[in-house]
C-alpha cells in the first residue's frame, strides 16, 4: 500500500451583509487542546470530501472587552462537513477540486466556568460558496510529512445565545484569515481516495463590526475557517500494485 504523509491547509472564508454598530472586532477560537478525534476522508469515486465527529473541547473569545468570561468549555462537541461533489479527480500527486455547496456543522454545548449551558445545539453551520481544492505537494514518498493544501470560501451562522454571551453584534461580519489541516501517513486508494485520523483542530473566525441597520429578527452571518492536524489511517488498495 503506498503511502503518503500530508498536510492540508484549508481556509474557509464567509463574507455576508451585515448590519448594526460595534465597538470591536471580535474573534472567536473554537480548540481542541489535550484531546483528538474525528476523520476526513475521499472516497475516490467522485464523491465530497467528508469530515467526521472532529473533535473540539473549547471556545475562546478574543478582539473586544466580553461581558462575561473570555473563554468556555465546549462540551461533546463534534464538527461534521461536507464539500459539493468531485470536479477534478486528484492522487498523491495531482490536485483534487470539489463543487461548492455541501454543509460543515459544529454540534455540542458551550459551558462557561461553573458548568452553566450558555449555548447548546447547534454551534455553527454553513454552506461552501466557492469550490474548495485539495492541492498536493509531497511527491517524495520518503520525505515526510507531505502536503496538501486546502482552501474554500462559505458562509455560516452561529448559534444566537453564544454571540449574545460574548456581547458580539448577532450581525457581525466575520472573515476566515488563515488556517492548515495536516494528516500524517495518510494512505491513498488506487482509484485516489484517502483518509486521516484528526490530532490537531482550530476553528477561527474574525471579526468586521457592522456598517448598517439590520433587519429585525437577522442572525449575523459570520465567517467560518478551520485548522485541523490529522493521522492518517491505512486504507486497503482495491487492487494490486
Amino acid at each position: 500500500m503506498k503511502v503518503k504523509n500530508i498536510l492540508l491547509g484549508s481556509a474557509l472564508v464567509a463574507l455576508a451583509a451585515a448590519g448594526g454598530t460595534a465597538l470591536a472586532a471580535p474573534t472567536l477560537t473554537f480548540d481542541d487542546p489535550g484531546i483528538r478525534g474525528g476523520t476526513v476522508s475521499y472516497d475516490g469515486d467522485g464523491g465530497v470530501l467528508t469530515g467526521t465527529d472532529i473533535r473540539f473541547n473549547s471556545i475562546d473569545f478574543s478582539g473586544g472587552i466580553a461581558p462575561n468570561e473570555s473563554s468556555l468549555t465546549c462540551s461533546g462537541c463534534l464538527l461534521n462537513f461536507t464539500t459539493g461533489a468531485n470536479t477534478i479527480e486528484g492522487s498523491d500527486t495531482a490536485d483534487y477540486e470539489f463543487a461548492a455547496g455541501g454543509e460543515f456543522v459544529l454540534t455540542g454545548s458551550a459551558l462557561d466556568s461553573s458548568n452553566t449551558v450558555i449555548a447548546n445545539g447547534i454551534l455553527l453551520t454553513g454552506t461552501f460558496t466557492d469550490r474548495p481544492t485539495a492541492i498536493p505537494s509531497n511527491l517524495n514518498p520518503n520525505t515526510p510529512p507531505g502536503t496538501v493544501n486546502v482552501s474554500g470560501f462559505g458562509l455560516d451562522t452561529k448559534h444566537e445565545d453564544l454571540l449574545a454571551y460574548f456581547g458580539i453584534d448577532p450581525d457581525t461580519s466575520f472573515i476566515f484569515s488563515s488556517t492548515n489541516i495536516a494528516l500524517g501517513t495518510t494512505s491513498f486508494q488506487d482509484n485516489g481516495g484517502f483518509s486521516g485520523t484528526v490530532n490537531n483542530a482550530d476553528i477561527v473566525n474574525s471579526g468586521t463590526p457592522p456598517v448598517a441597520v439590520p433587519e429585525p429578527g437577522e442572525i449575523g452571518l459570520l465567517g467560518f475557517g478551520l485548522a485541523l492536524l490529522l493521522t492518517g489511517i491505512g486504507l486497503r488498495r482495491s487492487r494490486s500494485l
